[in-house]
């Protein structure tokens, strides 16, 4: 078997346990709103608590993983909405290859669920509570901003500010719409708790996707897990299974003081008859809402390192995964590196002639080296082009 044979194989059996870890590819129904059949329906029970009365509380179904998609097509994104029964419970019948959000409103107080998979949920109100904040950006006037998951939008006045109220406590992903139709940017992520809470320095970028820079507030894995399970791993042909997750993993390398993050991974392959070890983001299971990469036009990374490295995009096709691959330039010094879109080499002559359900964004190494990465994009892709 090839390396390159052995590390799907491999990364097979990695995706088995992180399946099992994380409960990929769970998610939500469409009904009334969506209007959409649900193929293989199961229900989500929702009990609501801490509401002046339990019976009677509105709420609601919202879309997740294709929530950016539905807003820039016009298509509902509250898929179905209902009242609690006496003992404050509701339900739902869900589609299991998409997240949701569930949120409830009951006068002054509110909550809301980020939700993955069917089965039982609380739901805890408390105190409602209201955010304002400044655009600090090219575009400042007239921003259309959204809370991610959410019906709230709000356009920002001439000198970039905004301010949204009665929101319900709890973490919130904001983003934003600028001139260019269609293209929907992450602008950050913040915790609103009982008091308002003032937010300045915001920035909206519509150009690329800022997949991460390991700053924890303003990147697309910060967004709470909008996109199904995805998140950083790491993996070598020489690693026990069991260890996917251990002393080794990406997990747990991720440092640097706050503007000064990076992910860091050291390749100790030896002698080792087929080497082998990545790195890379995962944005989801098999079965869940992926990113299509045919509008990309490059992906850009911040790096170092030693040894010999390439990028791969692993695209969903049916089942399988397909992948695209071309070398990466490692140097000692921080260096920005720009990858455009069509050298990278696949099973197809173009990369851009049809849509590209792209699953991971590997790096990776058939020899002993270092790598360290502090910041990850792609030009030419948006949130938007998350969707069915």
């Amino acid at each position: 078997m090839s390396s390159k044979s052995g590390c799907l194989h491999q990364r097979w059996r990695w995706v088995g346990i992180l399946v099992a870890f994380m409960m990929a590819g769970c998610g939500q129904g469409e009904l009334g709103g969506g209007g959409i059949e649900i193929p293989n329906g199961v229900e989500l029970q929702v009990t609501v608590s801490g509401a002046r009365s339990l019976e009677g509380v509105q709420v609601r179904l919202l879309a997740r993983d294709s929530w950016a998609q539905r807003w820039t097509e016009g298509r509902p994104v509250v898929l179905d909405s209902a009242r609690t029964d006496p003992s404050g419970q509701v339900r739902f019948s869900v589609r299991t290859d998409e997240g949701y959000w569930v949120e409830a409103l009951d006068g002054g107080v509110g909550g809301r669920l980020n939700v993955d998979a069917p089965g039982e949920r609380t739901l805890n109100l408390s105190p409602l509570s209201a955010l304002e904040g400044t655009i600090d950006s090219p575009q400042r006037s007239g921003v259309l901003v959204r809370l991610w998951g959410s019906t709230r939008t709000v356009r920002t006045d001439s000198l970039g500010m905004f301010r949204f109220d009665s929101l319900p406590q709890g973490r919130w992903s904001l983003v934003g719409h600028g001139d260019a139709l269609r293209r929907i940017a992450s602008i950050g992520r913040l915790d609103v708790g009982g008091q308002q809470l003032v937010a300045s320095g915001l920035r909206l970028d519509t150009a690329g996707l800022l997949l991460d820079d390991f700053a924890d507030s303003n990147s697309i894995w910060a967004l709470d897990g909008q996109f199904g399970n995805g998140g950083y791993w790491w993996v070598s042909s020489k690693a026990p299974l069991q260890d996917v997750f251990g002393v080794d993993g990406a997990w747990q390398s991720i440092t640097g003081a706050v503007g000064q993050r990076r992910i860091s991974v050291r390749a100790d392959l030896g002698n080792m008859l087929q080497p082998w070890a990545n790195v890379g983001l995962n944005f989801g299971s098999t079965t869940s809402v992926l990113p299509d990469f045919s509008k990309a036009k490059s992906v850009r990374v911040r790096l170092r390192g030693q040894g010999t490295w390439m990028a791969r995009l692993a695209e969903r096709k049916g089942e399988d995964l397909i992948t695209w691959d071309r070398p990466l330039p490692v140097g000692s010094d921080w260096t920005e590196i720009v990858l455009p879109i069509e050298t990278f080499v696949g099973p197809e002559a173009s990369f851009s002639s049809r849509a590209r359900w792209i699953r991971e964004l590997v790096f990776q190494t058939q020899e002993s080296g270092t790598l360290e990465i502090s910041r990850v994009w792609v030009d030419g892709l948006a949130l938007s082009d998350w969707g069915r």
